[in-house]
């Protein structure tokens, strides 16, 4: 028998999708979600767990909930388990996490190859910003569906920040983020695609701070989720802090509560050179770097982001020696 609650002036059962993420935004907002087990409803409180959030009873409130109500037997509105069975559950749920990673990886090399920031060519030089990163993926994005719906509708890429249209800019973003958290399909969630600024670490969490949205910090709620994005992606990121002109992108779900404040679920990070071009380690980045000092057009190959193919340039044309040399 399921439970319900009020939670942001809306009613959530504990078996229903959107549950965990209405306590994530409940856990953000600091708001107390109150149990409908009684008509007048009684104060709870919402608990991270490491690998979601969980309803409490407050402390000496027992007896306010009806006998019936899970709340009046226990502490935290779950089952309890085994510590073998916790370890089980856990490793199922980082599995889980990592392909949904892997996945996002894909999607965003997909995109990058889609809108042809794979290709150079030496009249790119000085003109790929992000601006022109953001058009071409934008672009190359509006023949994408992601969970039942187009990818545009739910991709959310920064603007330039420029100081002096930063109201105007929060305002799109604000409007955009709004009509994403108006959905109400099952674990609808927003996606992101930017530039990693830095990570900020707190007592509990992380916050990811992206290149261009300096008023928005992308919070990790549980230090657990922490670990398993450093564990998955702390290597590229290390990666990109030994050298100033590679870039960090990364592609994120996220969620948003009430106020339009992001939290951020799954991420994968994909390192680019300082033109945008994607790479996974130091040779990578010599060999591409080559290619552009010798002023060569040349494609990444798609084989760089499976098998550990080297990019391969364009063949040059066969020399014939018995040609005459040239004056």
């Amino acid at each position: 028998m399921s439970s319900t609650f009020l939670i942001a002036g809306e009613h959530h059962a504990d078996d229903e999708p959107d549950f965990q993420r209405a306590l994530a935004a409940a856990h953000i907002n600091r708001t107390r979600p109150m149990c409908l087990c009684r008509p007048e409803g009684v104060e709870t409180s919402v608990a991270t767990t490491g690998d979601g959030f969980v309803i409490r009873r407050i402390p000496y409130t027992a007896t306010q909930h009806a006998p019936s109500c899970p709340l009046a037997r226990t502490w935290q509105f779950s089952k309890p388990i085994s510590p073998r069975r916790r370890v089980l559950a856990e490793s199922r749920d980082f599995d889980t996490f990592r392909m949904e990673s892997q996945a996002l990886g894909t999607l965003l090399r997909s995109l990058w190859h889609s809108a042809g920031l794979t290709r150079w060519q030496p009249s790119f030089a000085g003109k790929r910003s992000w601006a022109t990163v953001r058009a071409h993926l934008q672009s190359g994005a509006s023949g994408y569906d992601w969970r039942g719906g187009a990818l545009g509708d739910c991709l959310y890429i920064p603007e330039t920040f420029r100081l002096e249209e930063k109201d105007a800019i929060g305002a799109r973003r604000d409007a955009k983020w709004a009509r994403i958290a108006q959905r109400h399909a099952p674990r609808d969630l927003a996606l992101l695609i930017g530039e990693v600024k830095r990570i900020e670490y707190a007592t509990q969490g992380s916050a990811f701070i992206i290149k261009h949205v300096p008023d928005r910090p992308f919070i990790v709620l549980t230090d657990k989720r922490h670990f398993w994005i450093n564990r998955l992606c702390g290597g590229a990121a290390t990666f990109c802090e030994m050298d100033d002109d590679l870039h960090l992108v990364a592609i994120a779900t996220f969620a948003l509560s009430s106020k339009l404040e992001p939290a951020l679920c799954c991420v994968h990070f994909m390192p680019t050179t300082a033109e945008w071009l994607p790479i996974r380690n130091g040779r990578e980045r010599a060999m591409l770097a080559g290619l552009i000092r010798e002023g060569k057009s040349f494609i990444v190959d798609e084989s760089l982001f499976g098998p550990r193919h080297e990019p391969k340039p364009r063949r040059p044309e066969p020399v014939n020696h018995s040609a005459a040399p040239a004056p």
